[in-house]
C-alpha cells in the first residue's frame, strides 16, 4: 500500500514537473515573441522617424484644436521655429484670419473621415513675417482606438502660384490687347476654323464670335486668294511665322471685299492646341488707289 502511495506522488510529481517545464517553454516563447514584436515596433518607429526628419515634404502633427505637437526638419526650417517652439505654436500663429474656419473644417473632416478627401491650399505665416503658399492634406491618428491628432503633409507651392499669378496677369495684358487693337486680330486651328476674333475684326466683317467660329478663315476669303491663304498656313506650321506680310481679300457679311495685309505666327492655344493668330490691316483705301 505505501509503495502505491509512493508511486503515486512520484507520478503526480512528474506531471506537475511537466506541466512546470510546459509552462516554461510557453513562457519563454511568449516573452521571445514580445521581444521580436518590440524590436519591430522600435525598427518601424526609427524608420518613421528617418523618414519624418528627412522628407523634402512638409510633415507635422497637431491636435484637434490645432496645437502643434511635432514637425519634421523640412517644417521647421521654412517656418523658422524650432521643435522647442511648438508647444506653444497654434494653427492660429500661422494662417489668415479668414483662413481659420476653412482649417477647421478640414480637421474635423479628417476627424470623421480618417483622411483628407483633397488636398487643400493655405498661405501660412513664417516666423519673420514673411508669406507662403502651401498645399497639405491630413490623416488622423489613433492610439488604442480613439483619435488624438493630425498627421499633416504638405509641400510648399509658392513658386507655382507665382507663375500662375504671373500667367494671369499675362493673359490679361494680352487679352486687353487683343481686344482693344486697332487691326483685325484673329485666332484660327489649323483647318482654318475659327476659334477667336477681336472686337475690330467684329465690327469690321459683320460677324459676331458666335458666327465665326461656325465657319472656317476660308468661307470668308475671296475665292482666288484660297490659294495663297492655304500656302501662308502651310509656311506658318512649317516655320512658325510668316517672313512677310501676305496680302489677301476679305469678304465681309454683306459681301463688301476688303484688301488686307496679314502677318501670322503659331502659337499654344487653351489645353496647348496649336493655333495661327494673324493680324490683318485694312488696306483697302491704299491698295485702290495704286
Amino acid at each position: 500500500m505505501a509503495r502505491q502511495t509512493r508511486a503515486s506522488q512520484v507520478e503526480e510529481l512528474k506531471s506537475r514537473i511537466a506541466s512546470l517545464e510546459a509552462e516554461n517553454v510557453r513562457l519563454r516563447d511568449a516573452d521571445a515573441s514580445r521581444i521580436m514584436t518590440e524590436k519591430a515596433l522600435l525598427e518601424t518607429r526609427e524608420r518613421f522617424q528617418t523618414l519624418f526628419n528627412n522628407a523634402l515634404e512638409l510633415i507635422y502633427i497637431h491636435d484637434f484644436e490645432g496645437n502643434f505637437i511635432d514637425a519634421n526638419d523640412r517644417a521647421l526650417q521654412l517656418f523658422g521655429y524650432t521643435r522647442s517652439d511648438l508647444s506653444a505654436t497654434n494653427l492660429a500663429h500661422l494662417l489668415r484670419r479668414e483662413d481659420l474656419p476653412r482649417a477647421m473644417g478640414a480637421t474635423l473632416e479628417v476627424l470623421k473621415k480618417r483622411a483628407s478627401s483633397v488636398p487643400i491650399e493655405f498661405q501660412a505665416r513664417s516666423r519673420d513675417g514673411s508669406w507662403r503658399w502651401f498645399e497639405v492634406s491630413g490623416v488622423r491618428l489613433d492610439q488604442d482606438g480613439m483619435p488624438w491628432g493630425v498627421l499633416g503633409i504638405g509641400r510648399d507651392v509658392t513658386d507655382r502660384k507665382a507663375t500662375e499669378q504671373a500667367l494671369r496677369e499675362s493673359e490679361s495684358r494680352f487679352r486687353s490687347m487683343f481686344d482693344n487693337s486697332a487691326e483685325l486680330i484673329y485666332v484660327y486651328d489649323l483647318q482654318g476654323r475659327f476659334v477667336d476674333a477681336n472686337e475690330r475684326t467684329v465690327s469690321t466683317l459683320g460677324y459676331a464670335v458666335t458666327e465665326l467660329v461656325r465657319i472656317q478663315l476660308q468661307d470668308i476669303v475671296e475665292q482666288k486668294d484660297v490659294p495663297a491663304v492655304l500656302e501662308d498656313i502651310r509656311v506658318i506650321l512649317e516655320s512658325g511665322s510668316l517672313a512677310e506680310p501676305s496680302t489677301y481679300r476679305l469678304r465681309t457679311k454683306d459681301g463688301k471685299l476688303l484688301t488686307v495685309e496679314v502677318s501670322g505666327v503659331r502659337l499654344s492655344w487653351v489645353g496647348g492646341t496649336s493655333v495661327i493668330l494673324s493680324a490683318a490691316r485694312d488696306i483697302s483705301t491704299t491698295a485702290g488707289s495704286i
